[in-house]
């Protein structure tokens, strides 16, 4: 893992005081706040490692990856919403698979990808559903597009952040992940578990990956029903809701298992350390 990346991590974790030593009450004017019906979300993360669901994308060089969408509130009332959101994400390296490496140009532009989803929130419940398509600008692989379902639950409360289960679905429309011969399905669980104090949270997020068809195939064929699992600890602070949207910084640490075949993929090693650092703008 990218030591440097790691160094800034850990102390940026350390860096945040107490979640007490933040709990204020600022109150925005009604006129400053966004309370239309249209909201953007835009970000950047650095990463040490990028493991697409267990599979080693790139672990040497910088890997930076920003994001950006534009979400449309089709109706919103005190217990119930429903949404549309279309946006972009983006992975730009110096590494082998990017700039680093014998890529067509532009050389840094490892993947960029397009989504669409629907989101539709009765009480703690949430139901949604997207279109992903995955592509790579200096042709490190080939395009895959793919379809989801997703499922869950906001059990927050006070200053518990609750479990935030989910669990997703995803069905393989054109191309393989893998590179494999065969469409494949796979599904993944996550839980959030965490504390939020003001406008700082801490969470410690866990979740697994698994093949439920063809989603992680060998050379020969053969389908690996678990393909990843991850655990970590992270941090987060924001700012007040303002004319100027939310900003939240992050920062955190993971420790990721794969399978044998993904450990064969990561030239052998079955663990890595992963760090990353966020910002986050919300309006």
């Amino acid at each position: 893992m990218n030591k440097t990346i790691l160094a800034v991590v850990l102390g940026t974790l350390l860096a945040f005081p107490p979640a007490t030593a933040f709990a204020q009450d600022q109150e925005a004017s009604d006129d400053s706040v966004n309370t239309g019906g249209i909201s953007i979300a835009l970000g950047a993360d650095v990463f040490s490692d990028y493991f697409f669901r267990g599979i080693l994308q790139e672990n040497q060089g910088v890997i930076f990856q920003p994001w950006a969408d534009i979400t449309f509130s089709l109706f919103e009332s005190d217990t119930s919403s429903a949404s549309v959101t279309v946006g972009t994400w983006n992975s730009l390296h110096d590494g082998p698979t990017g700039s680093g490496g014998p890529n067509t140009d532009p050389q840094a532009w490892y993947e960029s990808d397009f989504y669409v989803s629907g989101a539709l929130t009765a009480g703690m419940l949430t139901v949604g559903g997207g279109y992903i398509a995955y592509t790579s600008p200096n042709d490190a692989f080939t395009r895959v597009e793919e379809v989801n379902l997703t499922v869950s639950i906001d059990d927050s409360n006070d200053n518990w952040a609750g479990l935030q289960p989910s669990i997703m679905v995803v069905w393989e429309t054109d191309g393989q992940t893998d590179a494999g011969n065969d469409l494949g399905v796979y599904f993944q669980a996550d839980v959030e578990p965490g504390i939020t104090v003001g406008p700082l949270k801490d969470s410690f997020p866990a979740t697994v990956g698994v093949s439920l068809d063809e989603y992680y195939e060998s050379a020969a064929g053969n389908d690996q029903t678990f393909g990843w699992a991850q655990v970590g600890v992270a941090a987060a602070i924001s700012t007040d809701t303002s004319r100027h949207g939310t900003w939240t910084l992050d920062a955190g640490v993971h420790r990721l298992w794969l399978s044998e075949q993904n450990e064969a993929i990561n030239n052998g090693d079955g663990a890595e350390w992963i760090a990353k650092a966020g910002l986050t703008i919300k309006y």
